[in-house]
């Protein structure tokens, strides 16, 4: 099973949700979601999203980069070195505001760490 199936079937059960009553809402067959689980199959891009958006998670969560529900991963090799940073929507550390995280985030831009934003 993949880790985005391990994560749909953990996030069902936590709902208490049928995988007929999810096929429903998202437009596909029963047989969908049960491969999706599975990992027999993936969805497409904008049904990822809307699954995501479903269960109010990140992409980055529904596919197993980080085990925090809203957090966002930005990944890059600085200097040989692999950088991983989880960025948590709303917290920010020591205090620090919302424009000191992105003036933290633009130094880091400068110093060739290239972000991804998420698509929501």
């Amino acid at each position: 099973m993949s880790k985005f199936g391990k994560r749909l079937e953990q996030l069902l059960k936590e709902s208490d949700m049928l995988y007929k009553d999810f096929a429903k809402i998202m437009h596909v067959k029963p047989p969908t979601v049960t491969n999706w689980v599975k990992g027999k199959r993936f969805p497409e891009e904008m049904t990822l999203i809307k699954i995501a958006d479903f269960f109010h998670v990140s992409l980055d969560y529904l596919l197993g980069r980080t085990n925090i529900p809203d957090a966002t991963v930005y990944e890059n090799i600085i200097n040989g070195h692999n950088v991983h940073i989880e960025y948590k929507k709303d917290a920010y550390p020591d205090g620090l505001t919302y424009e000191q995280v992105i003036g933290i985030l633009k130094n880091l831009k400068k110093a060739g760490f290239v972000f991804k934003k998420k698509p929501n």
